[in-house]
């Protein structure tokens, strides 16, 4: 019995659940139970509907959950092409946030500099992109597209632009410093460029505050980081306060009288200063231009202040005396100065170019007589420039005009009173000179004359018409000692004198001379001697050799010397020939330098020789004054003269004496005609300093000595027989040139 009742009990289950599952078929399908037959017939099934993902949010524009805008600056991109590209996509768009924030906050900085701050701002986001990190990725795969983030983490990024603006203040602080100290000191080359360094420095400055301000979203002060008290305005008030207040103003020579072509008599002297409101700060080392303004003449143009700031130059001759107002203007040179800095920062300097002061001078013209070609008023003038160049200077000195000889005709006549007159019409003109008018007694000398006048210094010359035209000669000599100062020349063309003064000089009278008369004049017309066609070329220059730091020889060419110093003559001619070298002294006495008692004289062609030989050597003795070397060179070594070494191994003439009277009138005489063709010339003046004293003029005698000290009479002992001339290799350029010597000549007798 309890088994037929289980029985029915699973019955009525069966039975329940029968009729729920049909009532779920037939409540869960639309068409019902003859539908869903129709279905199974056909053999379709349901299809699932697919699984949808929603996107994060920060690619819907959100904030990132890890990452908030807080501590990072983030930058949000995607890309069908690639992860990687979107990547590239999201930082820029990290840089461009950046980038649109520093500019509104420089905008008002940038001004007229835009394309200079737009650089600085890319630089400074290009900086920043170096701490972005890609910190999320997210990939649509229904629209295939990458999305990218890309985050900046704002402490790390304010750290590093913290320290970078903490070392360009120091960096400034630095330039600051420096530039005040030079300043104080009178150096504004240095303080200028501490200063021009300081302010190109400050450029990238605003642009690294702007970006911390926006890094740390306006948490900082306005003063992010340092004192931040020295900005780009600070240097430029430095650098203006310099350019706009540099002075150049005038010490002394200004407003002077010029009564000659010489020159000014006092130098043009300016200061150089920067005008602070308390005091003036002298400035050293700043190169100034001197130019003629207004006139023309010779003068030295760049010069450069001193310690105490000043700077002066020296007018050495004025060329145009048609204006009687000439203008010397004292420039600060600008084109000099500026190389000192960048190109970049002229525009800064500017300033600068426009620092000049004026120095006026008002020119004394001489009266002349109005049928004076102007090429003989130039020429009269050179003359009187030259004769007096070596005045010493200080005080005012007494000059006399004794007069000049004809040369050609060996007499005084009319023309000399014409010549006298127009050379003391500018002399008159050379301060501080006096000059005394006088006249010259045909019974007396010119020596006389000078010492009975009380004349310091007077001046006699000479003259001689040729071909080519009016050679003019005239010397200074110094009334005490005798001694000729100077000496100059001219040559004025016939076509420059007038009908008249051209007449008195056809026209001659015969004066009575003494024999020093006649001696001087002989000086003069062998010295000024000349073939009318040479025979060869002939070259004379004098030097000396110089011993260099590494211990060789170095020859430089030179025309002055001081009492002490070694001469060295090189002679060279472009044909074999045979030379004779004199020195006219001056007290007029005429020395043979070479050949002489130890010394050969042919020289082959094309070979540089040099006076005297390597172990002998020429000093320059006292007193000062002017020399005149001339070498004549000829191709039959014929001379007029037989010469006589007894005398310390040297032939010389001396003017006292009867032999020397008729020795120079043979020689003048034998050069001085067209007697012989087969010479030559050359010809050089050197002037002779006391050491230490280059203003100071007189006599000097050229010596002879050993080197080893040895006299010379011992030497003519203990060294008989002849030296040879060296041979030296042919300069390659005329100064500071190695001077080697070569081999002597072979098989030559003396």
């Amino acid at each position: 019995m309890e088994l037929i009742s289980n029985m029915l009990n699973i019955k009525k289950i069966i039975q329940t659940l029968a009729g729920c599952v049909l009532t779920m078929l037939v409540s869960g399908c639309a068409g019902g139970i003859g539908e869903m037959l129709k279905k199974d017939q056909a053999n379709v099934l349901p299809v699932a509907k697919p699984l949808v993902v929603k996107p994060p949010g920060w690619v819907l524009g959100r904030e990132h959950i890890k990452y908030p805008l807080s501590q990072y600056i983030v930058g949000v991109s995607s890309s069908n092409e690639s992860l990687t590209k979107a990547k590239e996509l999201s930082r820029l768009d990290l840089a461009k946030s950046i980038k649109v924030k520093i500019k509104s906050r420089m905008e008002d900085y940038s001004g007229t500099e835009r394309t200079s701050i737009q650089s600085l701002i890319v630089t400074e986001v290009n900086t920043l992109l170096e701490g972005v990190e890609f910190k999320d990725g997210w990939y649509d795969s229904s629209k295939k597209t990458h999305h990218s983030f890309a985050a900046l983490n704002r402490n790390l990024a304010a750290s590093g632009i913290k320290s970078r603006i903490k070392e360009t203040e120091t960096l400034l602080e630095k330039y600051l410093r420096q530039g005040n100290e030079a300043e104080e000191k009178g150096d504004v080359v240095r303080a200028l460029f501490n200063y021009l360094n300081g302010y190109q420095s400050t450029t990238g400055l605003p642009s690294l505050r702007s970006s911390l301000r926006i890094i740390m979203r306006g948490n900082q002060s306005e003063q992010p980081w340092g004192a931040g008290n020295i900005s780009r305005n600070t240097f430029l008030g430095k650098i203006n306060g310099i350019t706009q207040n540099l002075r150049l103003n005038i010490v002394s020579g200004n407003n002077q009288v010029v009564k000659t072509y010489k020159g000014i008599s006092r130098p043009l002297v300016a200061e150089v200063y920067l005008d602070h409101s308390v005091r003036k700060i002298p400035l050293s080392n700043i190169p100034v231009l001197f130019r003629f303004k207004k006139g023309e003449g010779q003068l030295e143009s760049e010069r450069v202040s001193d310690t105490n700031g000043q700077v002066q130059t020296t007018i050495h001759k004025i060329n145009n005396f048609d204006s009687r107002h000439h203008v010397i203007e004292a420039k600060l040179n600008y084109e000099i100065f500026v190389s000192n800095f960048e190109p970049s920062n002229k525009n800064l300097l500017s300033p600068l170019n426009h620092v000049k002061v004026s120095f006026n001078y008002t020119i004394d013209t001489p009266k002349w007589a109005s049928n004076k070609s102007q090429a003989w008023k130039s020429g009269i003038t050179d003359l009187v420039n030259q004769v007096t160049q070596n005045i010493p200077p200080g005080g005012s000195h007494l000059v006399g005009v004794t007069g000049f000889r004809d040369l050609r005709h060996d007499k005084t006549a009319k023309f000399n009173e014409i010549l006298k007159e127009d050379f003391e019409t500018v002399l008159v003109q050379a301060q501080p000179l006096i000059v005394k008018s006088i006249v010259k007694p045909e019974d007396k000398t010119h020596e006389d004359t000078a010492n009975e006048e009380n004349l310091e210094f007077y001046v006699h010359g000479s003259y001689r018409l040729e071909k080519k035209g009016l050679e003019i000669r005239a010397r200074l000599i110094e009334t005490q000692s005798q001694h000729i100062l100077s000496f100059g020349n001219i040559l004025i063309d016939r076509s420059e004198i007038n009908s008249e003064d051209l007449a008195f000089l056809m026209s001659h009278e015969k004066k009575l001379v003494s024999p020093r008369e006649t001696f001087d004049t002989n000086v003069e017309k062998f010295f000024v001697s000349k073939p009318e066609v040479p025979v060869l070329n002939l070259t004379l220059e004098s030097g000396f050799y110089k011993d260099t730091p590494k211990g060789k020889k170095v020859w430089t060419t030179k025309n002055k010397y001081q009492i002490g110093d070694n001469i060295v003559f090189r002679v060279e001619s472009d044909r074999d020939a045979f030379i004779t070298l004199w020195a006219i002294h001056s007290n007029g006495e005429v020395g043979l330098l070479f050949p002489n008692n130890f010394h050969k004289e042919k020289v082959s062609a094309g070979v540089t020789y040099e006076i005297p030989a390597s172990n002998f050597k020429l000093d320059v003795q006292g007193p000062a004054g002017l020399e005149r070397i001339k070498v004549i060179a000829t191709l039959s070594g014929k001379m007029p003269l037989d010469f006589d070494y007894s005398h310390q191994g040297y032939f010389s003439i001396n003017p006292n004496t009867s032999q020397g009277t008729s020795s120079i009138e043979v020689l003048a005489k034998e050069f001085s005609t067209n007697k012989r063709s087969d010479w030559a010339e050359a010809s050089r003046k050197i002037t002779i300093f006391e050491k230490g004293k280059v203003y100071e003029t007189g006599h000097r005698n050229l010596s002879v000595s050993f080197k080893n000290d040895k006299t010379l009479y011992k030497l003519m002992r203990s060294e008989p027989g002849c030296k040879k001339v060296p041979i030296v290799k042919k300069p390659g350029k005329p100064k500071d040139i190695l001077g080697t010597l070569g081999k002597d000549l072979k098989g030559d007798k003396c």
